[in-house]
């Protein structure tokens, strides 16, 4: 996941971090762990202390949404995955995600229009391909 990547990598460099870096890195690590093991509000407390402090992170908006999905609270997730690609509009992992809540929330139609923004993104994004495929949208699929 984005949120264990960048937690890796920050810790790789925490020599080089400055305190806030490395209170950052800390913090992701910490919610990865509570992620990791399925203690969502625990996960989801800390990556918004971590959004808080840096709300550019869009991968960790997509950390936060999920946290949200997997405590059943899908307005906040629907919200985070909107956010994440506020932020970066380019991160096809976002639309995947607004389009699973979305489908869960039961708005279809907008759900195949994310996933299909998805696949523009990433074409090997498969999980977004077997939903168009799955919602009956084969021509969406070049």
């Amino acid at each position: 996941m984005f949120g264990g990547w960048l937690a890796r990598r920050w810790s790789r460099l925490r020599g080089t971090l400055s305190g806030r870096g490395r209170e950052l890195a800390s913090l992701l690590g910490s919610a990865d762990a509570f992620r990791d093991r399925g203690e969502w509000l625990q996960a989801n407390a800390l990556y918004r202390r971590v959004v808080e402090k840096e709300p550019k992170l869009a991968p960790i908006w997509v950390q936060l949404g999920h946290t949200y999905k997997e405590a059943g609270d899908l307005a906040n997730a629907e919200l985070a995955y909107r956010k994440a690609i506020e932020v970066n509009q380019w991160l096809a992992d976002a639309y995947l995600q607004l389009g699973h809540v979305l489908k869960l929330r039961g708005n279809r139609a907008e759900a195949v229009n994310n996933y299909a923004h998805a696949l523009e993104l990433q074409p090997t994004m498969g999980a977004a391909l077997r939903e168009l495929k799955a919602a009956g949208k084969y021509a969406l699929v070049s």
